[in-house]
């Protein structure tokens, strides 16, 4: 929905066409603790547990961790967050994933040489933060696998007005669910979020270094405070962005499916698949270049997609879906039919397989 009259996406906007997006692209949680628990140990998460960062297990370093299997190849491995790594216990469990260093709000600031005028409540602002993941690259001595996690468009957004952004007018398929203050909130964070993410892109260009980053865009969580949603949008109620640009060198000739159900952990196999080509690697997630891809993708709320529709398992039972269109978003309720038992076996399997891995990981703990 990105236009003239609607630039959520702002300067980012400008790059997009540069990138690959996948349409049907599924987080494994719904929250953003839940994400960084994903993407620090390579596992999703499993129903009624609690999050790694936080739980009995926060002490194990997982074989699966992404960051570990980079920094085994010769990578600097860094996790920047614009918050402070205390909340929710990043600061010890991420280290113990692999990365190198753990950074947020202080060491940015110190980095830059900021004080408290360059942050609005518990948050550094996005330029800050774009500010020195330029300057982690422009001084790198080695490859740098970076995780990144944004704070500005995280309430409250009151302090926004002083960037003087473009106003917000959501076409008239839009304005109908929207909450009221989401132009003046919620979308005005991300696109805040976006404007510096589009300008910390530009600088790699001038640089000369964008075209030596692979960089892949997504959402930690969908969120449920400024849409109304109806039966049959359960993607666009749990869904999340899935965007990577590929430098032209690296590309691959094959052409991916965008219409593909996609998730957090197919996003990091496929940098895996290009920036660790000569290295064995673990990922439960399936690389999005790889032509036998088996494109199926589950969430935490007990949502699961596949290329022919989509199950729900949760309290209340089980419904089977199936896609509006081949490139449809929307989905409709029909009988359960043995694609959607073998989604549900799916499904069934790979939680059996991560808390297998859990287990064993345990067992060999010292």
């Amino acid at each position: 929905h990105h236009s003239p009259t609607f630039p959520v996406l702002d300067r980012f906007g400008e790059h997009w066409p540069e990138g690959w997006s996948w349409r049907r692209g599924l987080p494994e949680a719904n929250s953003t603790v839940g994400t960084v628990s994903v993407m620090g140990s390579g596992l999703p998460n499993r129903p009624n547990t609690t999050y790694l960062p936080q739980s009995r297990l926060a002490q194990i370093s997982f074989r699966t961790a992404p960051a570990a299997q980079f920094h085994a190849a010769g990578y600097e491995t860094i996790f920047v967050y614009g918050g402070n790594t205390t909340w929710r216990k990043f600061d010890q469990f991420l280290p113990r994933q692999g990365f190198d260093r753990v950074e947020g709000l202080p060491a940015i600031h110190a980095a830059l040489g900021l004080g408290e005028e360059g942050q609005a409540f518990w948050k550094t602002y996005d330029e800050n933060l774009f500010a020195y993941l330029h300057q982690i690259l422009r001084d790198a001595k080695r490859p740098v696998f970076l995780v990144v996690l944004t704070a500005t468009n995280h309430p409250p957004f009151e302090w926004l007005e002083r960037f003087g952004l473009p106003t917000l007018t959501p076409p008239p398929e839009l304005a109908g669910v929207l909450d009221s203050g989401a132009p003046t909130g919620r979308l005005k964070g991300i696109q805040y979020s976006c404007r510096e993410l589009g300008r910390w892109m530009d600088r790699l260009e001038t640089d000369g270094l964008l075209d030596r980053t692979l960089l892949a865009v997504t959402g930690d969580h969908n969120t449920l405070d400024y849409a109304s949603y109806h039966d049959g949008e359960q993607l666009d109620r749990w869904g999340v962005p899935l965007w990577l640009r590929v430098p032209e060198a690296w590309k691959p000739a094959l052409t991916p499916d965008f219409d593909a159900p996609a998730g957090h952990l197919d996003l990091v196999a496929t940098l895996m698949h290009l920036a660790l080509p000569n290295r064995d690697w673990i990922c439960l997630g399936s690389s999005l270049l790889d032509p036998e891809r088996d494109a199926r993708v589950m969430n935490e709320s007990g949502l699961a997609l596949s290329p022919e529709g989509a199950i729900q398992e949760n309290t209340f039972g089980l419904r089977a879906f199936a896609w509006e269109g081949a490139q449809a978003r929307g989905l409709r309720t029909v009988p359960s039919s043995p694609n959607s038992e073998a989604l549900r076996v799916w499904t069934r399997a790979r939680l059996a397989g991560v808390d297998h891995l859990i287990r064993m990981q345990q067992a060999n703990r010292p």
